[in-house]
């Protein structure tokens, strides 16, 4: 089946181990990983070099991934890389059709890389939406009683802005 339209394109509900490819225990980032969907996680970590971490109790981690070449200034293109084609699709008009479908959350985190760490606008209703500027790799990290949560870093995380109303 061909894609023709963004509301076709999949966002499957994961593990977030899964979604996040932390499966296997590893040292480093796997680059060629494409993977997209969503996923809960509790506990979850927003980390950057120069700041305090921020901890979300409860949060829905979506993934998606962006293309090696990002054609437009003002947004992200992203790459779905599905069985029989890959679709591209600019991050805004994505955010327009699947905000509305995401299950209900106080928190959404867009595990996504950034390179030209363009700012993001959503709808005026939409729930917090944190973004990262830059690269975007995933962590599981453990406490000293064993304990684990998942660590997203970055160079840096903002929260998405309202769009401003168009009269």
């Amino acid at each position: 089946m061909s894609i023709t339209r963004i509301a076709d394109l999949p966002l499957p509900l994961v593990g977030v181990a899964e979604l996040l490819a932390l499966e296997v225990e590893r040292i480093a980032p796997d680059h060629d990983y494409a993977g997209f969907g969503m996923a809960w996680a509790d506990d979850l970590e927003l980390a950057a070099p120069d700041r305090v971490s921020l901890r979300l109790t409860r949060a829905l981690v979506v993934a998606l991934h962006s293309a090696d070449e990002q054609p437009h200034e003002g947004d992200v293109e992203l790459l779905f890389e599905l069985p029989d084609q890959s679709v591209m699709v600019g991050l805004s008009a994505w955010l327009d059709v699947f905000l509305p479908r995401l299950p209900a959350a106080d928190d959404v985190v867009l595990a996504l890389c950034n390179p030209r760490r363009v700012a993001i606008h959503v709808p005026p209703a939409a729930p917090r939406i944190h973004f990262a500027l830059g690269d975007v790799t995933s962590w599981w990290d453990r406490d000293g009683r064993g304990r684990t949560h998942v660590r997203l870093s970055a160079r840096a995380w903002r929260l998405a802005q309202p769009r401003p109303i168009q009269r």
